[in-house]
């Protein structure tokens, strides 16, 4: 994108104002100011200004001033260093066609060496200083809480860095391509990001504290010169090829069952294969685990896609100990016909289950409290209960599910997710126990028609946001329970008080449908006249 640089000749203003104000124009510097504007979008950062001289007296040194937001900088150029001070969060930046959008600095990325940023900054941009291509020293303060994505990636030179213990949150691709020789996160972080460190390729040591709970996809991958790992105590979760391409990993062998596993983590059941076909060669990834396999009795992690396209496994047993099941860990298994998951576990994930066309039954314990979007997606099941401690279930999590027939979501569920049976379905009976569970829209074609292909028999509560379901899609509704006789109970807790006229007040802010057991006048609505009636009938007790 191209700059446009204006150049305010500022002398003859500065001049009139001061003949108009009796000032010595001797008092007053001559110095031109130059403001560089991004020509485009920039309507996410606010124009700044750079000074050969310091706008604010607090530096007496000669180089390069700047002012953004409540943040100000200066760059010496006689030692290439750059010093970032003031209070709160620097502005975060973003990649344009050849160079970061919005950054001030962008034109001494290929000068500073050092930078150091003082007191007070709670947060590092996004982009802030990726691509500085002489980088070799960087100063955090402790202070900063936040590393923002991409905030130091391509920084080649970049050798060491000292993240301070006040450091809670390091995004995605912080550190990329860098050239660190050893990292140490603080205690208090709990997410190695997406490719934070990848491609540091003389990495030889990286400290992970027992808060680490996940390590997410390619976060240390490409670290060639890694050659060992200890991974955290309370770690559960671990994404796709995290440490691929790393010495620790290139040294793992597969087992009799071509898996891949090391410290209870199962990585990877599959591998690249190429075939083939008319319109060329198709690249995919063909699972390795073949037959019934048994999990180790000390597995602690199933890493996202660790068995997928696994077609030729026929069963897996999973041990009790098991904190994870990764995103695609299972799907496309394509034989396997039934899957029990230990009490350890708590969410089924993304894709975990999908494509498996002829898993029939899966047994899920208490201990699941999530199912994310498309958990369980063409797949063959017939009908599905919920475990009982379940409090949302995700977008298309049964979508494609052509055999399922009856779904109960139990009293715990608060949202089921949109396009839940995706466009189509042959789904006849929906049970959901949460009188104000928010409930998506359950099924809609391409041209936004509901698709259910039998008539529905929704089961729920009367006055519950199931029985308002029902009647906006024209479905049959069987209420179960008792109906409550307190008129203006909206919490279901079979009482009339201050709690239900704020709970309709903001359910009716936020376009939500109260109970039927709120239509104080029987219009066979509930709106603000409810209300009011709600507001009266309070006043009057």
């Amino acid at each position: 994108m191209k700059k446009l640089t204006v150049i305010m000749a500022v002398i003859g203003c500065v001049m009139a104002e001061m003949l108009a104000m009796n000032i010595s124009a001797g008092a007053v510097s001559t110095q031109a100011i130059e403001t560089t504007y991004e020509v485009g979008d920039t309507s996410h950062c606010e124009p700044w200004i750079y000074e050969t001289q310091d706008p604010t007296g607090a530096w007496s040194e000669g180089g390069t001033f700047g002012v953004s937001g409540k943040l100000r900088w200066r760059i010496n150029p006689e030692t290439n260093e750059m010093i970032i001070s003031g209070e709160g969060a620097m502005d975060d930046y973003y990649y344009g066609w050849y160079d970061i959008i919005g950054r001030p600095w962008e034109q001494w990325k290929s000068t500073i060496e050092s930078i150091v940023i003082e007191e007070g900054i709670t947060r590092i941009g996004k982009y802030a200083f990726s691509s500085f291509d002489k980088l070799q020293s960087v100063s955090i303060p402790d202070t900063v809480t936040t590393i923002g994505e991409n905030a130091f990636s391509h920084c080649e030179k970049l050798e060491m860095i000292d993240i301070p213990s006040s450091v809670t949150t390091i995004e995605s691709l912080a550190f990329r391509s860098c050239n660190l020789r050893t990292v140490s996160i603080p205690d208090g972080v709990t997410t190695i990001a997406g490719g934070t460190f990848m491609s540091n390729k003389n990495l030889t040591e990286i400290i992970l504290p027992d808060s680490i709970e996940s390590i997410e996809s390619g976060a240390i991958s490409g670290c060639t010169s890694l050659e060992k790992i200890t991974f955290p105590k309370n770690l559960k979760e671990i994404g796709r090829d995290a440490f691929v391409n790393t010495a620790w990993y290139d040294k793992l062998e597969r087992d009799e069952n071509g898996i891949i596993s090391s410290d209870g983590i199962i990585f990877n059941a599959h591998e690249t294969a190429r075939e083939k076909d008319g319109t060329g060669t198709r690249i995919f990834e063909a699972g390795t685990a073949k037959g019934d396999i048994v999990l180790p009795d000390d597995t602690k992690i199933i890493a996202d896609e660790a068995f997928l396209n696994c077609s030729e496994m026929t069963s897996i047993t999973i041990p009790n100990g098991v904190k994870s099941i990764g995103e695609f860990a299972f799907k496309g298994c394509s034989k396997l016909e039934s899957i029990t998951i230990p009490d350890t576990v708590t969410k089924i994930q993304l894709h975990t289950f999908s494509e498996c066309s002829n898993l029939k039954t899966i047994n899920l314990p208490d201990s699941i409290t999530k199912i994310e979007d498309l958990a369980f997606a063409l797949t063959p099941l017939e009908e599905m209960t919920l475990p009982q401690n379940v409090t949302s279930v995700g977008k298309r999590a049964f979508t494609g599910c052509k055999n399922l027939k009856s779904v109960t979501y139990p009293e715990s569920v608060e949202e089921i997710g949109e396009l839940q049976f995706g466009t189509s379905t042959n789904v006849q009976d929906i049970t959901i126990l949460n009188p104000h569970c928010r409930i998506g829209e359950l099924c809609k074609s391409d041209s936004g028609t509901v698709n259910f292909s039998q008539t529905v028999t929704m089961h729920g509560y009367p006055y519950s946001t199931a029985q308002a379901f029902a009647e906006a899609s024209g479905w049959n509704f069987v209420p179960i329970g008792t109906e409550t006789a307190v008129s203006g109970d909206a919490n279901g807790d079979n009482e009339f008080s201050l709690l239900d006229v704020v709970q309709v007040h903001k359910m009716l802010q936020t376009r939500k449908a109260p109970p039927k057991s709120c239509d104080m006048n029987k219009d066979n609505k509930v709106n603000v006249i409810d209300l009011s009636l709600m507001k009266q009938k309070l006043l009057s007790k």
